[in-house]
Formats: structure tokens, C-alpha cells, sequence
């Protein structure tokens, strides 16, 4: 019969388990992804519950329907909690830019984030004509705030609202499953 002593025991090593695996879901992506570089906008909102974050976008987090390829069941309506893979694709600058977006991901050694909707999206020709906003998507990944003391986050926004002569961009490790986690947020000098 098990003492009171050894269940406590097993109770902790379940906790500690718990935790390992969360940090190891977490940091995944940093330990076995593949780093690819994202131009980055935002701006750096104050939430009294989150702390200091900048609240990032990407070329991908709103774009029209038309603008990229979709590999999957057009009849299908995607939503929020969806899970969809925009494959990134090297530009002549350096940066990574969604192409396409894929219902499954596919295994043919190309990079793909993975993404959710956060608005209802159809990639079909007739729903764009019937709603304003139907032929407009936009999505997450999951790499949409950066956390930083109040003095970088301060910095980070004024950095940001420079697009004339700065890009913001993220370094962003991705997974093989699609999960993205950024690595470094940073700027560069736009040549003009």
C-alpha cells in the first residue's frame, strides 16, 4: 500500500514533469528549427496584465485572398483554432515571404509557419464578391508579441514607426511541425 510520503512524491515528480515538457514545447523550435528572417511591423501597446510587449505584425498577418496560391478544399471555411501552413519562400532582400498556404503540411523539405485564421477565410472566387471583408485574411502564428524590459519596448516602438529609413525584422526559428518561435528582434537600415 502506498504511504502518504510516496505519494506525495509521485505528485512532484508529475509537477516537475509537467513543467519540463512545457519548457521543452516552448524552446523546441529554438533547439531544432531552422532560422529564417521576417520584416516586421507593429507598434509596442502597454497592457497593466502583460507587462511590456511589442505587439508585432508580418507580410502574412493580413493579406487579399488572391495575393497567394492555396493547396487544399476550397469548400472548406477555415477559422480561428484552424490550423494552416503559409510557405515561406526567400526573397532577393534576405527576408522570408508567405506564397502559398497549405491545408496539410507537406513534406517536401520547403520551410512552412503554421498559422490560424482570425477571421473566416474561404479561398473561393465567389465568396470574395459576396462580403466586403470575405476576400481578406488574416492570421497568427504565435510569434505576434515580444516581451522586453520598458526601456527596449519604449525603444522597440520608436524603432518601428521609422519605415522610412528602418525595417524592423524578427529572426524566427521554425520547426519542422511549422511552429515558429522568434529569436531576435532587430533593424536595418533601408537602402534607398
Amino acid at each position: 500500500m502506498p504511504t502518504r510520503k510516496n505519494i506525495i512524491l509521485v505528485l512532484i515528480a508529475f509537477q516537475i514533469l509537467i513543467v519540463a515538457g512545457m519548457f521543452v514545447k516552448a524552446y523546441y523550435p529554438i533547439f531544432m528549427g531552422k532560422e529564417v528572417k521576417l520584416a516586421a511591423y507593429g507598434q509596442d501597446p502597454r497592457d497593466l496584465f502583460r507587462g511590456n510587449y511589442s505587439e508585432i505584425r508580418y507580410d502574412f498577418s493580413s493579406f487579399s485572398l488572391d495575393s497567394v496560391k492555396f493547396h487544399g478544399d476550397t469548400s472548406k471555411t477555415f477559422k480561428y483554432g484552424d490550423w494552416l501552413y503559409a510557405e515561406l519562400q526567400a526573397q532577393p532582400n534576405g527576408y522570408y515571404k508567405a506564397v502559398a498556404f497549405w491545408e496539410n503540411l507537406p513534406e517536401d523539405g520547403k520551410i512552412y509557419l503554421r498559422v490560424t485564421p482570425t477571421n473566416e477565410v474561404k479561398w473561393t472566387p465567389s465568396t470574395q464578391k459576396d462580403y466586403y471583408w470575405a476576400g481578406y485574411a488574416n492570421f497568427k502564428a504565435g510569434i505576434e508579441s515580444f516581451f522586453a524590459n520598458p526601456e527596449k519596448a519604449t525603444e522597440i516602438d520608436k524603432l518601428m514607426n521609422r519605415r522610412d529609413s528602418l525595417q524592423g525584422f524578427a529572426k524566427v526559428m521554425i520547426a519542422p511541425n511549422g511552429v515558429g518561435r522568434i529569436k531576435e528582434l532587430d533593424f536595418e537600415v533601408i537602402k534607398q
